[in-house]
């Protein structure tokens, strides 16, 4: 466990460690709710165990949640890509790294995504995890059509 923790401390702003008493070797938060453990000693649980920094949870009920008014989206490509953290996802081969780069290249210098959706010119961070620096340099250029860099 303090391997998994040691790696997400890397990652993530926040780790906290949990040790669940009576928890059986390999067991998990389930099979300790299943032994008698309760969804309110889990919460104690977690608010009194150690952490690396400052814990952004909260929790509300359903009742609260529709209760809220949210302001209206800001969009990176209208109607399709809110601005945030996305994840594009779907069966290998369907064409997804192809499609973040062409959005990517679009909003970071305010063009068109796929030749037809205007978007305003904003900041990107494109993480290309899959490719190599050549695979993405020959993609780019494809991507360019020939061009360059809209900046």
């Amino acid at each position: 466990m303090e391997q998994v923790a040691k790696s997400l401390r890397a990652k993530a702003a926040t780790v906290k460690t949990l040790h669940l008493p009576g928890l059986p070797i390999k067991g998990d938060v389930s099979d300790w709710l299943g032994s008698g453990g309760t969804v309110e000693r889990l919460l104690e649980l977690v608010a009194s165990a150690p952490t690396n920094g400052a814990v952004a949870v909260s929790i509300c009920s359903a009742v609260d949640l529709l209760s809220r008014k949210f302001p209206e989206p800001k969009w990176a490509v209208p109607g399709i890509l809110p601005e945030g953290v996305s994840i594009l996802a779907g069966r290998p081969k369907l064409g997804k790294s192809w499609a973040a780069l062409a959005i990517a290249v679009a909003v970071s210098s305010g063009g068109r995504v796929f030749g037809k959706i205007e978007v305003d010119p904003g900041d990107v961070l494109y993480l290309a995890l899959e490719d190599g620096p050549r695979r993405l340099q020959e993609r780019l250029r494809i991507t360019l059509g020939g061009g360059t860099i809209p900046r």
